[in-house]
């Protein structure tokens, strides 16, 4: 191989290449038993003035995928063992070894970035997730989802230092939940209430309150409502009795919602087909044959009459089936 040079960088075993059509050095990689390329990115990165530090793309829509052999210019064709650069980033956030990680790292591209985010998170690298930020990658929807599983706060606050939204999706541990809610989320912001249209998120949105009283507990709905959640936005109780939790869970936070508030015979109507409805709380226990839960219902003052859109009621539900 003409015109090469070999070089030991980080215990990283290094060769350069004569430059492509381009004009651009590549360099083949060795780490770990991998061989990967690197080609300095023709992507500039835009400059934070004030910091004099890349500024992260925030991304709400983009969803990063494992990228095909043609989707990156680190492809080199017909090369065996080859495997792309993300991997050498990827292993180095593993590992936690932030000085493998700057090599890697130094000059890519924002997805490439995005990569090494993700490990970092998921690890709860804060000083990796830090150096990573600060060199500009996408900060995507699963960005949130990642960092919840480390449960570090400080995680989050390297996040939101560097421009996320706390009002994006994320996940609802109760510690992380009361960090987000302190740091001003919306409780009642959710998904547009019509999904066609070029439409903004709906203000005046159950969405959180039904996630949590399907999928978390009673103290965390008491944590929502503190922060100015509004019952009567949502569909708390149809989600708490169609639950996967135990009878005794879901039976726990059904009168928990009744105390707190929750409109027994509310009629809900899906937000995004308009032609469906849930009906009633009954509604949902009689179609879903919940016996112990419509016997809870029924002794709160639930209306066997209430119809839902269609025509039926809750008896007639319970016929049907």
């Amino acid at each position: 191989m003409s015109n090469c040079n070999c070089e030991l960088h980080f215990g990283v075993i290094t060769r350069t290449l004569s430059p492509d059509p381009t004009g651009r050095s590549k360099r083949l990689v060795f780490f770990n038993g991998c061989i990967v390329t690197l080609i300095p990115p023709m992507v500039p990165i835009r400059k934070n003035t004030r910091l004099g530090a890349p500024v992260p793309r925030i991304t709400p829509g983009l969803n990063i995928r494992d990228p095909g052999p043609h989707d990156c210019d680190d492809y080199k064709s017909g090369m065996p063992g080859y495997h792309h650069s993300v991997d050498g980033l990827k292993l180095a956030c593993k590992a936690g070894r932030l000085d493998q990680v700057r090599f890697f790292a130094e000059g890519r591209s924002p997805m490439y970035l995005t990569w090494g985010l993700h490990e970092a998170l998921d690890l709860g690298h804060l000083e990796i997730t830090r150096y990573l930020l600060s060199a500009g990658p996408f900060i995507d929807l699963e960005a949130p989802f990642i960092a919840a599983r480390s449960l570090s706060i400080p995680i989050f606050e390297s996040l939101l230092e560097y421009g996320w939204d706390v009002n994006n999706p994320g996940m609802g541990y109760r510690v992380v939940l009361r960090w987000f809610l302190k740091k001003g989320a919306n409780p009642n912001l959710g998904a547009p209430s019509n999904p066609s249209g070029n439409r903004g998120p709906n203000e005046n949105s159950g969405n959180t309150l039904n996630a949590a009283a399907g999928r978390a507990s009673v103290a965390v709905i008491d944590m929502l409502l503190e922060k100015g959640a509004r019952i009567d936005n949502s569909a708390a109780l149809h989600h708490a009795v169609a639950s996967d939790w135990p009878v005794t869970d879901r039976l726990g936070m059904i009168s928990h919602l009744l105390n707190v508030g929750a409109n027994i015979n509310y009629v809900h109507r899906d937000e995004w087909f308009v032609r469906e409805s849930m009906g009633t709380a009954l509604h949902v226990a009689a179609r879903l044959q919940r016996v112990q839960e419509a016997k809870l219902l029924l002794y709160g003052g639930a209306d066997v009459e209430t119809k839902a859109r269609g025509g039926r009621n809750a008896l007639d539900e319970a016929i049907k089936l």
